[in-house]
């Protein structure tokens, strides 16, 4: 985090991070994100756009977004950030996300992966959950601890 000044008041700015800012939940968030005056955005992903700016690849963000997608380690992306947005498909999460929390980052998961029980994700999905220790409920009972947010259906 980092200190900026608007209007004369301190503000503290929020290092955030979007794994998957090319697909259309990443796409919203960003454009959320980058009118907020406590964020700096400071990685957004995607392996088909890497090297390109976000705004070349999506015009209607053109008068903000000036950086560009990369494709970056789990650990790059915890080493720059406070927060990080996973904003890619259902199943994909679970393999970000232990890696991130062990790094110290917060997370927020848009993805279903956490955002469900381990039994209501296997059920509905119809397939088992990586992430061990979520599946053994350690995570499941403490993700406000380890910094995930959870929403509630």
């Amino acid at each position: 985090m980092r200190v900026c000044r608007r209007n004369g008041d301190a503000v503290v700015k929020v290092k955030v991070g979007v794994i998957g800012g090319s697909g259309y939940t990443g796409l919203e968030l960003l454009r959320l994100l980058l009118s907020h005056p406590a964020v700096e955005i400071e990685a957004v992903t995607s392996r088909r756009h890497k090297g390109k700016r976000v705004d070349e690849v999506n015009p209607h963000l053109k008068p903000f977004a000036d950086i560009e997608y990369e494709d970056v380690s789990v650990r790059e992306i915890a080493r720059r950030c406070d927060v990080v947005f996973t904003a890619v498909p259902h199943g994909v999460a679970m393999n970000y996300v232990p890696e991130l929390l062990e790094n110290g980052v917060k997370v927020i998961d848009l993805s279903a992966d956490y955002r469900l029980s381990c039994e209501e994700y296997e059920r509905i999905y119809k397939k088992r959950h990586k992430d061990e220790q979520f599946r053994e409920g350690l995570r499941h009972r403490s993700l406000r601890s380890h910094g995930i947010a959870r929403r509630r259906d």
